[in-house]
């Protein structure tokens, strides 16, 4: 037996048990390392580095820490949901090379809610994007394109398990005009790898695998706390009562028949009926 990159997170007192239980057991395993910000590890062909903490990270984590034990009884609810008209909302957001390195945060909430605007959180996230981002546009989609990944896995294995007749609905929520306008209106971009990935969430559409796609105000978007560290009202709210409210900005209305094959879906100012609250040029 051989154990080989194992990344784990002691002290001391539990690093030499183990390297003196190893040593008894005589497995072959690399000598122990440890990670500090001089001395990088090589894990799984790649080096893992740590920045130096500043006083102002371990401010933050201990008013977190302190929050937490100030509100223990913050937690959440769920509630009964009604399964004739259940469907999944997606809500994703970005940050735009607001990381200290000047990365991108991108981050998405998934909801599971009912014609009566109950609602349960199901899953959501926070990651810094793996790619470079040169645009806000950018990190939107690889916002979007994230959370529609986890939404479809959760949409088909609920489909099963509440044995529904039909498919789960689901509906994209965003607040970036630009990225809604380039999915509903067919818009274009330079990039061939932005390109790749809408055209992943147009075939969806047109497919009605994703069955709409809204343009939302900024303060109805759940996501924004994943990528920000100020409050978010309209998450706060769903957890308080399991009741979403959204402020929708611009959507399509379209048949609810799937396409049998590759046709271009109509822009609103086409055959489609739009509906705006503000004007679009």
């Amino acid at each position: 037996m051989q154990t080989n990159d194992t990344l784990i997170l002691t002290d001391n007192t539990f690093a030499n048990r183990e390297k003196n239980e190893i040593k008894q057991a005589n497995i072959l395993c690399k000598p122990q390392e440890k990670l500090t910000p001089s001395n990088l590890l090589k894990f799984n062909g790649g080096l893992i580095t740590e920045d130096a903490q500043a006083k102002d990270d371990f401010k933050s984590l201990n008013k977190r820490l302190q929050w937490q034990l100030d509100n223990a009884e913050r937690r959440l609810r769920f509630v009964r949901l009604d399964l004739d008209s259940l469907h999944l909302i997606i809500f994703a957001d970005s940050s735009f090379a607001n990381n200290k390195d000047f990365s991108s945060q991108i981050g998405f909430i998934i909801v599971l809610a009912d014609g009566a605007n109950n609602a349960n959180i199901v899953h959501w996230s926070s990651i810094k994007c793996k790619r470079v981002t040169r645009s806000v546009l950018t990190s939107e989609l690889y916002a979007m394109v994230h959370g529609f990944d986890s939404a479809a896995s959760i949409k088909s294995t609920t489909t099963q398990l509440l044995h529904l007749t039909k498919p789960l609905p689901l509906v994209i929520c965003t607040d970036s005009k630009s990225l809604y306008e380039c999915l509903v209106k067919l818009g274009t971009t330079q990039e061939k790898r932005l390109m790749i990935d809408l055209m992943c969430l147009r075939q969806s559409y047109e497919h009605q695998e994703i069955a709409e796609i809204k343009w939302i105000d900024g303060e109805s978007n759940l996501a924004d706390i994943m990528i920000k560290s100020n409050p978010c009202r309209a998450l706060q709210a769903l957890i308080n009562t399991n009741k979403l409210n959204i402020n929708v900005d611009g959507w399509v209305e379209r048949s609810t028949t799937p396409l049998t094959q590759y046709t271009p879906i109509p822009s609103p100012h086409q055959s489609c009926t739009a509906h705006y609250t503000v004007p679009i040029s």
